[in-house]
């Protein structure tokens, strides 16, 4: 599931057209796309890309603002909507599944003057990510779009989101973000310049399991040849594991959050070497290899009884 975030207007002439180019060249999977310009007289034979589904919300009364989201049609999206909201927030909220996990994500527009307070926004959204895990504590969160100077530290407090975007955008700031409960289902972030004539960078964001060379046109990755680590997750090892978190102390880390002396996203890197230190220590592996002709579904062949899963060694 790759992602461009893309700031600028749809409405002038061959717009449409030049994000279409960009996203061909990316192969992206859903485009963001804030300060869309779009008003009622807007139709569908304007605002269509063929192959995706568009989901739009429009600015009314006043020019300019606006967002949409383009999701490639083989990916069944709905628009998800919310009683609790603030008047002339500029935000859309589209659910669908990719595999076993439902993801929910939010396209937002926050412009420099908005006619409501930061704060509303955030109490607004941080409601909407609450509202999601409640009804579902597995659901995969992305927040993403054009948020100019909003402090998004409340999100990554209080919803343990991470900001994915570290180059600048805009200037020498970053405006356009996309946070996320789950950041390691992506692999690489990118700055690039889009065709579309506009002062912001677009953003590309790659999911660990696609690439912009290694997948068909059918959608499914390509085997390279190489080593496969092998995981054993027998009983047995998930139980050593299990007891090694629960006999781990997690206070050093949990305190150094709360008096301020680390910040979230360093926070959450030393969790994941952490975890990562005990994946290596409780679970066993084995390597085997892969050759460029095996097809990626060999893999899933492997007997369930050795209960084993796999990951490529980079």
């Amino acid at each position: 599931m790759s992602i461009i975030i893309n700031p600028t207007t749809l409405a002038k002439n061959n717009a449409v057209q030049l994000l279409s180019t960009d996203t061909a060249a990316y192969n992206a999977d859903i485009i963001l796309v804030t300060k869309t310009w779009f008003k009622t007289h807007h139709n569908k034979s304007f605002t269509d890309k063929v192959g995706y589904n568009c989901f739009r919300f429009d600015r009314c009364k006043r020019r300019g603002g606006g967002v949409c989201i383009y999701v490639k049609s083989i990916i069944k999206a709905t628009r998800v909507l919310f009683t609790n909201t603030v008047e002339n927030a500029e935000y859309l909220w589209i659910n669908f599944e990719i595999g076993n996990m439902s993801v929910f994500l939010c396209c937002c527009y926050h412009p420099r003057k908005p006619c409501y307070s930061s704060s509303e926004l955030i109490d607004m959204l941080c409601m909407h990510i609450n509202n999601i895990l409640s009804s579902n504590s597995n659901a995969v969160l992305i927040l993403a779009g054009d948020l100019n100077k909003l402090d998004c530290s409340k999100f990554e407090i209080d919803q343990g989101v991470i900001q994915l975007v570290n180059q600048t955008t805009h200037s020498r700031s970053v405006l356009d973000k996309c946070l996320t409960n789950r950041p390691d289902l992506y692999s690489s972030v990118s700055v690039i310049s889009s065709l579309i004539d506009t002062k912001h960078k677009a953003v590309f964001i790659e999911s660990c399991s696609k690439g912009r060379n290694g997948k068909t046109d059918d959608g499914i990755k390509q085997n390279t040849a190489g080593k496969i680590v092998i995981y054993n997750r027998s009983p047995d090892s998930i139980e050593r594991l299990r007891k090694a978190f629960t006999s781990y102390s997690w206070s050093g880390l949990l305190n150094s959050v709360e008096c301020g002396t680390i910040d979230v996203s360093t926070a959450f890197s030393d969790f994941y070497t952490i975890v990562k230190w005990h994946l290596e220590k409780f679970i066993p592996t084995k390597t085997v290899s892969v050759k460029a002709k095996d097809p990626s579904f060999c893999l899933s062949l492997l007997p369930p009884s050795k209960h084993y899963c796999v990951k490529e060694i980079d």
